[in-house]
């Protein structure tokens, strides 16, 4: 009896697999996952805390260039399990930017070379003058943090694709899916 009991906790389906070691692994990955997402919703509180005085000095600084658009950018990425959520940055671009980068890379071989190998351009001529210095310090990647909130994202992940980099992913993918995208990790922080 106690082992049927057992086996429906944690939907194993053969109990003789359920040993003493197996119990605790399982309950050790358990308590991480609660871990993780405990340190995510603290990390995720403090990081939108700091994005209030940000969000006021990007509306000012576009006010005062004149640019009266949106002060967040929000954009499709691929999630977990593949799963795709809405990823919010600082806007650091001028409005259709994804229009002018497609235009831009049609026209211009060494700029699509480049944002192929490195998924963006050093010198992108579609960022806005406050939006270089956002993009320098990282302070545009500061609104994930209410992703990670909302539990789309984590502070310590992969990168976040966008879903025509799927490809681009190859064999990868499947890897990258099992896990949040991050606000850090790897390859934002070698770049």
């Amino acid at each position: 009896m106690e082992e049927s009991r057992l086996a429906l906790l944690f939907n194993i389906s053969d109990v003789k697999q359920i040993t003493g070691n197996g119990i605790r692994a399982k309950l050790r990955k358990y308590i991480e996952r609660i871990a993780t997402r405990a340190l995510d919703i603290l990390g995720g509180f403090v990081g939108c805390m700091c994005v209030i005085p940000i969000m006021i000095a990007v509306l000012i600084n576009n006010l005062k260039d004149g640019d009266f658009g949106p002060i967040f950018f929000k954009q499709e990425r691929i999630g977990k399990n593949g799963k795709l959520f809405k990823m919010y940055k600082f806007r650091t671009m001028v409005k259709d930017a994804d229009k002018k980068l497609e235009e831009l890379l049609e026209k211009d071989e060494v700029a699509r070379k480049e944002y192929k190998k490195y998924k963006k351009l050093k010198n992108d001529p579609r960022v806005t003058r406050f939006g270089a210095f956002l993009r320098k310090t990282s302070l545009d990647e500061f609104p994930q943090f209410l992703n990670v909130l909302k539990g789309d994202m984590t502070l310590v992940g992969p990168r976040p694709y966008l879903p025509r980099e799927k490809e681009d992913m190859g064999s990868y993918y499947d890897y990258i899916i099992k896990h949040k995208p991050g606000i850090t990790g790897y390859w934002q922080i070698s770049r």
